[in-house]
């Protein structure tokens, strides 16, 4: 109530000084005071002035960060000020007031008020300058004054108000203020006369400066206006500029919109890719499990899966395949293009047409081979086999050479091209074949259709195969061949002499003079299985195949028995028979491989596999086993038959050797068994150079001799080759296998020539050649012979041999029935009776 009723008072004094002095100035000490009816604090750190204290004043902070920064420096730390925030003029120094417009709204404001820190801030003290301010303003003197009694020189800085305060204090206080804003007022309006005069002399100053700059000014707006009109033109150009940037832009904003379109649809590619991805991914892994043949098939039907069939493209790889699988077959591989995307009948013939197969030396294969061998693919050194295929008669004509095929080249060529004769006409086809040691290469290298050529044009052959193998880097170490008259007489003519002399061969009076000195000179000649090399001048082996020979050795113990040194009773070929008949009625064969075949051979004699199986070792113990252990009557006598059974099967394993791991004698040579092996070889050369005929006669000297020359002159050419290939210097050889010295691999390519003629024993000369062309192009390899040729293929490592089983004391039996099931059944039968247990 008593706050209430001092605000009354306030309004009252307000009214009397408007009727006294007549002006609203007035009223800003009581507009003030109830502005501030609500008390405010000083928001100084340590600070206690409030709004109602005496001769102290309050500033709200400035808007200028600057300066509120200067003052939030007496603040507390992390204080914010707010709208209603102030500071007490306890903490400002010396102040100097701005004159200033008056008005209404805008009171006298100190020029850039900026607060001090004093010694004493607690309010109890106000500084010296500020009360000595307002006594030169109020009275113009510095000293103390009275008021009512009461001296200034010391005034509290609180004054406490109390609700008793009377009307009359209130008045007094009132025209005390006013009396000071009064000399406010007139101090002010004298400042502003001053500030006048000076601001007018500003002022014309000022008005110089603007008119020059006014007229620099001018003289630039002249230029730009001169520069304007001359840029006219340039501004159309800019216009059309934009105009067309315009159009651009729209262009772009339409090739942004495709962008975006084709980035989504990239986006789509982009999944659909890694789909792909994942299918190729599976796909690759089941690749991996495939073999290469199916992988090469399975990546041509992928690329030429979507093309027509003259859009179809195919790698050298699947056309091997192509001629290799038409080789067997035309019907049979025109349905196999129904399912699998392959080269036509005549793409074939058009990939076959540049090679060259005209009879005579192949120059095409040597220059293969010989790229080969500087590629380091095999090594040089070979093995050449000569033999010949018959062929059927007849004249045919070549519609691309324009000449007919089927005459002898060996004949008189002006009768055989205008005589059709049976004698010009060519019956034989001559082939020469050479094989890597190593075993890595093989391949025909020169071929003649002749018409039962001698040994002296045979050896003439053979020179030119020879110097043709050495221009193309080929080293040929060894001459394999059967035993065919003139092939002993082509060694003859070359320098080898293969007669085995004897000095019990008996002589005939008839033989007199010159061609007995002959005979004398031929016989007492040294046995020489070897012939100069006509280009390199190294000794060349000769080596009659041992297949061939074992088949002689076979076919002489069936002509005739033969007496064997050290044994009363010959070697006989019934005890093979009585063999076959034993084994035959008591239904089961005793570990041996004898069947009617074998003991009735007349029909079968080029078979390699029947000879070698009768001369083997397990026949020779059943032999063994039938006499010492079940006393059978008919074999009694037996045990020449059995030691001729045992040597020609160690004669015929040494001699056929190829697998590394083997061991006895089936193993290849090396350095640590060849010594061995050479002491065995040569026994089995003596044992066969003391065979005889029941009449006393050496075999080697009557007209079975081939076998025995035959096999004499491979064993010493075997040791001859052997010692060279292990224990030369420079690349010696780890080990050599002998049945890479034969003539197999030569048998094998007639059994593919025959096999392309549908099982064909006699193709024709043109066919001949077509076939070569083909074999030529098909890769090593590529065409599997037929199971049924004279010479088996070679065997793989794991399969053990029949021959390989010892038989100490108990033959082992390897029993195949060979009797009707019921027969088998009703043994069976008897067997489990009661009788017989």
């Amino acid at each position: 109530m008593s706050r209430t009723f001092c605000t009354v008072m306030q309004v009252i004094s307000l009214c009397l000084s408007i009727a006294i002095y007549g002006h609203v100035s007035q009223l800003r000490p009581v507009l003030s005071f109830c502005s501030n009816s609500m008390p405010s604090k000083c928001s100084a750190k340590d600070c206690n002035s409030k709004s109602g204290d005496r001769d102290v004043s309050l500033l709200r902070f400035p808007v200028d960060d600057v300066r509120r920064a200067l003052w939030l420096q007496h603040c507390p730390h992390n204080f914010v000020p707010k709208k209603s925030s102030v500071l007490c003029s306890l903490h400002f120094g010396p102040m100097k007031h701005t004159p200033r417009k008056r008005s209404c709204r805008q009171l006298n404001r100190l020029q850039d008020p900026i607060p001090v820190l004093t010694e004493d801030t607690d309010g109890q003290s106000q500084p010296e300058s500020t009360v000595l301010c307002r006594k030169k303003l109020l009275y113009g003197t510095d000293e103390s004054y009275d008021v009512d009694g009461a001296e200034c020189a010391e005034t509290p800085s609180k004054k406490k108000r109390s609700p008793d305060l009377t009307v009359q204090a209130a008045y007094l206080e009132t025209v005390e203020i006013q009396q000071e804003e009064l000399l406010n007022d007139t101090v002010y309006f004298e400042a502003e006369e001053i500030q006048k005069e000076q601001s007018l002399s500003d002022t014309f100053e000022e008005l110089h400066r603007l008119k020059v700059e006014n007229n620099a000014l001018q003289e630039k707006l002249n230029i730009l206006q001169a520069n304007q009109e001359q840029n006219k033109g340039l501004i159309e150009k800019l216009r059309e500029e934009n105009h067309t940037m315009a159009v651009t832009t729209s262009k772009l904003q339409f090739v942004e919109k495709e962008l975006a379109m084709k980035t989504l649809m990239l986006k789509e590619m982009h999944v659909q890719l890694n789909n792909l991805k994942k299918t190729l991914r599976k796909e690759l892994a089941f690749k991996d499990n495939m073999t290469p043949t199916a992988q090469l098939i399975f990546n041509n039907e992928r690329i030429n899966a979507k093309k027509n069939s003259r859009g179809q493209r195919f790698s050298d790889d699947i056309r091997n395949l192509a001629i290799n699988l038409s080789f067997y077959s035309n019907q049979g591989y025109k349905k196999l293009r129904t399912i699998f995307r392959l080269p036509s009948i005549s793409s074939i013939r058009r990939y076959l047409a540049p090679v060259g197969c005209a009879s005579g030396i192949l120059k095409n294969a040597l220059a293969e081979i010989q790229q080969q061998i500087k590629d380091g693919l095999h090594g040089a050194e070979a093995t050449l086999s000569l033999d010949e295929m018959a062929i059927k008669k007849g004249i045919h004509w070549d519609v691309k050479l324009k000449k007919y095929f089927g005459f002898d080249e060996f004949s008189n060529k002006e009768q055989s091209e205008t005589d059709d004769s049976v004698s010009s006409m060519a019956t034989q086809a001559l082939v020469f074949y050479i094989v890597g040691l190593d075993g890595k290469w093989k391949t025909p290298v020169a071929y003649y259709f002749t018409n039962h050529i001698d040994g002296t044009r045979l050896g003439g052959l053979l020179k030119e195969v020879l110097k043709a193998t050495h221009e193309f880097g080929i080293i040929v170490r060894s001459v394999v061949f059967d035993g065919l008259a003139a092939n002993v007489g082509m060694t003859t003519e070359l320098g080898a002499n293969l007669k085995y002399s004897s000095s019990s061969m008996p002589t005939k009076t008839a033989r007199t003079g010159r061609r007995a000195a002959a005979l004398k000179k031929k016989l007492t000649c040294p046995f020489k299985p070897n012939f100069v090399h006509p280009s390199t001048g190294e000794p060349v082996n000769v080596l009659l195949d041992a297949c061939h020979m074992l088949k002689l050795a076979r076919n002489l113990l069936s002509f005739s028995p033969v007496k064997l040194p050290g044994y009363q009773d010959p070697a006989q070929w019934k005890y093979i028979k009585a063999l076959f008949q034993f084994q035959n009625e008591a239904g089961f064969r005793l570990g041996n491989r004898l069947t009617r075949q074998h003991a009735y051979f007349e029909r079968h004699k080029m078979k390699v596999a029947l000879a070698a199986q009768v001369l083997s070792r397990s026949v020779a113990d059943v032999l063994r086993h039938l006499r010492e252990v079940l006393k059978v009557p008919q074999f009694q006598g037996s045990e020449a038959t059995e030691q001729f059974c045992r040597q020609f099967n160690k004669l015929f394993d040494i001699l056929n050797s190829w697998n590394v791991q083997a061991n006895g004698d089936k193993a290849v040579l090396t350095k640590e068994n060849l010594e061995e092996k050479t002491k065995e070889l040569n026994e089995l050369a003596l044992f066969l150079a003391k065979l005889k005929l029941p009449s006393g006669r050496l075999v080697y000297t009557s007209r079975r001799k081939t076998c025995i020359i035959g096999f004499i002159a491979t064993i010493r050419s075997t040791i001859t080759l052997a010692h060279q290939l292990l224990h030369r210097q420079n690349n010696p050889l780890s080990y050599v296998a002998t049945r890479h010295m034969q003539q197999d691999p030569l048998e094998h390519f007639f059994g593919i020539i025959r096999l392309r003629c549908g099982l064909n024993n006699n193709p024709n000369a043109l066919q001949f050649k077509s076939i070569l062309r083909k074999l030529l192009v098909i890769k090593a390899g590529g065409v599997t012979p037929s199971l049924s040729s004279n010479c088996s293929l070679m065997p793989v490592d794991n399969v053990s041999d029949v021959n390989e089983l010892t038989v100490d004391q108990d033959i082992m039996m390897d029993i195949e029935v060979i009797c009707s099931d019921e027969e088998f059944h009703a043994s069976q039968l008897k067997d489990t009776s009661p009788t017989n247990a």
